[in-house]
């Protein structure tokens, strides 16, 4: 039996060498890659930059926002139910499985959050939680949730192409996701002083909806080592040197089973053991290739072998 879903590759015309290393690293896992034309930001004129955002995004943030939504339109235009989002920076951490359900995703969802950087700080023991408290979990200094690895399903496509159709292209896309994930009471149990409280209150709502929406932990998805192209440009118009900020860490697997009970947000006493998962520091003797790409390390585990070894 086939896969019943299909990895959608956001990529700038302008790199193609991450789209041949995408392509190698997903080499492994039995499900289609699609392509997804990246838009470069320096093309958008200005004025459409102003009145796409109502001027609070630069061009860079706004050509990321349009290539997620072209994504999206792609997914619900798709023959397939649901669609694994990747950007050309994302690498898996174990070969995928061909179907959806072996996720171990709740039947109904929208949009999973699949990548490292939208994990909780502390690793609970179901691999099944709600945004929030992913969020909760985070210091306050924390700015980055990442688009670079989500599952979306068609109908939660088509929900999140009528919310920006009503609240514009304004702000940074994966935090547009995580806005439309978590409810107003949500927002509350946030800390004033973190940077989630801070980019969520602020995001431009006029729409009311909201998406049912999972984190998947530990991920599959994390990002390689290689230079973000936005933050480049950026950097080559201010005449300064972008700070990459990279995770720290990986996560190995086990991974649940098959992955796991599926168990939404909230756990308490009498909750069954979870997956044990390890803390692991990133290798430092990486080889680095041209253009300053670093294979990620380690290679994916193959997805069977990950449900063996976390029995």
């Amino acid at each position: 039996m086939g896969a019943d879903y299909a990895v959608l590759v956001i990529n700038l015309d302008q790199s193609p060498e991450r789209m041949e290393r995408t392509k190698a690293a997903f080499s492994r896992s039995p499900v289609p890659l699609r392509r997804i034309p990246g838009v470069y930001g320096g093309y958008i004129p200005s004025a459409a930059c102003r009145a796409l955002t109502g001027g609070a995004s630069r061009k860079g943030t706004l050509g990321t926002f349009l290539a997620h939504v072209a994504a999206w339109e792609a997914v619900v235009a798709s023959e397939f139910g649901h669609s694994l989002i990747v950007e050309d920076d994302a690498a898996p951490i174990m070969d995928l499985p061909a179907r959806v359900a072996d996720f171990g995703i709740p039947a109904g969802f929208d949009l999973c959050f699949v990548n490292e950087r939208m994990q909780p700080d502390i690793l609970p023991p179901h691999h099944i939680i709600a945004p929030i408290t992913s969020l909760l979990s985070w210091p306050a200094d924390k700015n980055a949730p990442g688009g670079d690895g989500y599952m979306l399903s068609k109908p939660g496509a088509a929900k999140l192409l009528e919310l920006v159709a009503q609240d514009g292209f304004g702000g940074d896309v994966d935090w547009r996701l995580v806005g439309y994930s978590i409810g107003p009471d949500d927002l509350d149990r946030l800390s004033p002083d973190s940077t989630a409280a801070a980019v969520l209150q602020n995001i431009p709502r006029q729409s009311a909806g909201r998406l049912t929406a999972y984190v998947l932990t530990p991920p599959v998805i994390r990002a390689a080592n290689t230079e973000s192209i936005r933050r480049a440009a950026a950097a080559a118009i201010s005449q300064t040197t972008p700070s990459l900020r990279m995770a720290e860490r990986i996560w190995t697997v086990p991974c649940g089973s098959p992955l796991g009970a599926s168990k939404p947000a909230g756990w308490g006493a009498g909750a069954s053991p979870g997956p044990i998962v390890r803390p692991v520091p990133r290798p430092s003797n990486q080889a680095t290739e041209p253009g300053g790409y670093q294979k990620p390390q380690p290679d994916p585990v193959p997805f069977a072998a990950a449900l063996y070894m976390a029995r």
